[in-house]
C-alpha cells in the first residue's frame, strides 16, 4: 500500500456541508467557450454553453479557480512558476506547497492545522502523500427566471449580447473593431458548493473552520471579477440569498454544529463574515 492509500484509509467522512447562492452577473459576463456561433456570426469571442440546452452557464472550474487564485494572493503565500511559455504573457504562477511540513501545519487560518488552501481547493504533489479535497464545486446553471428574461431580450443570440468594441492602437492611432459575446448584466446563476468535514486517526480536522476562508475567497470575488477582460468592467458579480446547511451528518462536532446555526440569518457574503470571522482581516 503506498502512503497515499495509507493516508487515505485513516480518514473518515464526518459530514458534508452545503453552501447555496445566487451569483447575479451585476456588468456583462465573458466566461470563453467553443465556437458553436464564432463561425456564422463572426464573433471574435464566444462564451460557453450547455452543448444540450445552448444555454451559457458558469463553469464550476472558472469559479474554484479564480477563488483560490484570490485568496492565494491576499494570504500572500508563496507563488510557484508552473509553465515557462514562449509568450511570457501566459506565464502563470500559483502555490502549491512543496514539503509534507507546509501542507500539514502552516498555520495560516487560526485554529486550523495545515495549509488551508491546499486542504480546501486541493493539492497534487508528487513526494507527499494528501488527504481528500475538502470543496466540491458544481457548474452554475441560469435560474428560470433569467431564462425567461434573457429569451425576451436577446435578439442576435440566444441568451446573450454582442458588444462592439474598438480596440485602438496607442502609437499608431490605427483602430481596430472587435466583436465579443456575454452574458447581459442581471442574469442569475444558481451556484452551490459542498464542503467536506474529515477526521483522521479518530481525530477530528477541524474542517468547518475552512468556511472561513471559503467565504473570504467569495467576498475576494465580488471585488474583483468573473471570467475575461475584468480591467474593461466585464465579470462584476455579486451572491445572493446565501444558505448554509448540513448535507450529509455522520459526526459534526458540536462547534460545526454552533457555526451553522449561527449563519441561518445570514444571505450575503457580507452577514456570513460577519459570524465567521474574515481571514483576510488581520486583528
Amino acid at each position: 500500500m503506498s502512503a497515499t492509500d495509507q493516508n487515505q484509509a485513516q480518514v473518515q467522512l464526518l459530514g458534508r456541508i452545503s453552501i447555496r447562492a445566487k451569483l447575479r452577473a451585476l456588468s456583462g459576463l465573458s466566461i470563453g467557450g467553443g465556437d458553436l456561433y464564432s463561425g456564422c456570426s463572426g464573433l471574435d469571442q464566444t462564451v460557453v454553453r450547455d452543448p444540450i440546452t445552448r444555454e451559457p452557464y458558469v463553469p464550476g472550474s472558472s469559479l474554484k479557480g479564480k477563488m483560490r487564485s484570490l485568496t492565494e494572493r491576499a494570504l500572500g503565500l508563496n507563488l510557484k512558476e508552473v509553465e515557462r511559455p514562449q509568450d511570457p504573457r501566459q506565464q502563470r504562477f500559483i502555490h502549491l506547497c512543496g514539503r509534507a511540513e507546509d501542507y500539514q501545519g502552516s498555520g495560516v487560518l487560526p485554529g486550523y492545522r495545515g495549509c488551508p488552501v491546499c486542504h480546501l481547493y486541493g493539492s497534487s504533489p508528487r513526494n507527499f502523500a494528501v488527504l481528500p479535497t475538502r470543496l466540491l464545486t458544481r457548474d452554475a446553471f441560469l435560474h428560470p427566471d433569467s431564462r425567461v428574461m434573457l429569451l425576451k431580450r436577446t435578439a442576435e443570440l440566444p441568451f446573450t449580447e454582442v458588444k462592439t468594441e474598438t480596440l485602438v492602437d496607442r502609437i499608431s492611432a490605427a483602430s481596430t473593431p472587435r466583436q465579443r459575446e456575454r452574458v447581459p448584466a442581471g442574469a442569475v446563476f444558481e451556484a452551490s458548493w459542498s464542503l467536506a468535514c474529515y477526521s483522521r486517526g479518530g481525530e477530528d480536522l477541524q474542517d468547518h473552520k475552512l468556511l472561513a476562508l471559503f467565504f473570504a475567497g467569495l467576498a475576494l470575488l465580488e471585488d474583483d471579477y468573473l471570467g475575461g477582460q475584468g480591467s474593461r468592467g466585464y465579470g462584476r458579480v455579486a451572491f445572493e440569498e446565501v444558505q448554509a446547511s448540513v448535507l450529509q451528518t455522520r459526526a459534526l462536532s458540536p462547534e460545526a454544529a454552533q457555526l451553522l446555526e449561527g449563519l441561518k440569518g445570514a444571505r450575503t457574503v457580507a452577514e456570513v463574515l460577519k459570524v465567521t470571522g474574515n481571514p483576510m482581516q488581520k486583528s
